[in-house]
């Protein structure tokens, strides 16, 4: 659950794996993907690895914590479930474009 909504496995990328929105039966465009380089990305912003939490899962922090102070996180079970999160950044998104193998890069 993040933000109140829920998440499913949806398929498997190149880069990792993407996660729908429960409600995308009723036009929910919303979605997450985790990378298997321990990349997640929630609304386009962008959160890395930092370390691990209890029972094996992983804590990533936004990827502006250092450059911008920047206090977003996010906690991730061992079974890729977010168990915990704190979304409220002090900057924009950044800007993605998907690539033809399925990776993103940084516009």
């Amino acid at each position: 659950m993040l933000n109140g909504y829920t998440y499913c496995k949806h398929h498997m990328l190149k880069s990792g794996r993407r996660w729908q929105c429960t409600k995308s039966f009723q036009k929910c465009l919303a979605y997450l993907i985790i990378d298997h380089n321990e990349l997640l990305v929630i609304d386009n912003y962008t959160f890395f690895k930092r370390g691990t939490i209890r029972n094996g899962g992983s804590r990533y922090t936004c990827s502006c914590t250092f450059s911008k102070g920047c206090k977003a996180y996010v906690h991730v079970s061992s079974d890729d479930i977010i168990l915990f999160s704190n979304t409220e950044h002090c900057h924009e998104p950044m800007n993605y474009m998907k690539i033809s193998d399925g990776s993103y890069i940084k516009v």
